[in-house]
């Protein structure tokens, strides 16, 4: 893969927008033409077309290199995934937030019944971790254990009564979803 900065067309304002192209080669089609398969990253960043003051100047400078440093970054990160190194950050992410994007995934694509089952798992899942904000790094086997614990003997329904065996499963098994 290679990874290269792009500087679009002119602006009526005499300004260029930036942005990274991932470059993953060529594809051969069935009728055996070639296809370039390529992503782009829009930068929030503009350089000027030609610059007329020093402040300009500058600020194309400035701008080039921070876009030469978040594509140094994305470098680094592909390759440490290409490696098999494990990347510290994502593990610091919230849980907590990355289900409700799932939940949000699952909204659009699965059933109704399917994406409600996501959205109580998750509200027991706020109960059991209270006011804390649950990191994954702090999902263990005890953590897991833990939850299912909850799941069995302290969650209720609405009507306050226990949770039946299956919707015991089915909460556990979004979780455990989740976090694979």
């Amino acid at each position: 893969m290679k990874i290269f900065i792009e500087k679009r067309a002119v602006k009526a304002d005499g300004t260029r927008t930036l942005r990274l192209i991932y470059d993953h080669g060529y594809t051969t089609k069935s009728n055996g033409s070639r296809q370039r398969k390529r992503e782009h990253e829009v930068l929030d960043l503009f350089i000027y077309d030609k610059p007329k003051t020093p402040a300009q100047r500058k600020h194309n400078k400035e701008h080039l290199l921070l876009a030469e440093t978040i594509k140094s970054k994305r470098l680094i990160e592909w390759q440490s995934q290409k490696h098999g190194f494990e990347d510290r950050t994502k593990r610091s992410a919230s849980f907590i937030d990355y289900f409700q994007r799932q939940i949000d995934i699952k909204e659009q694509t699965t059933s109704t019944s399917n994406h409600s089952i996501w959205l109580s798992a998750r509200k027991h899942l706020l109960f059991y971790c209270g006011k804390h904000d649950l990191s994954f790094d702090e999902l263990d086997k005890d953590w897991l254990d833990g939850f299912k614990y909850y799941l069995t003997n302290e969650a209720k329904t609405k009507s306050d009564t226990p949770l039946s065996r299956n919707t015991q499963s089915s909460y556990f098994n979004k979780v455990r979803a989740a976090i694979n």
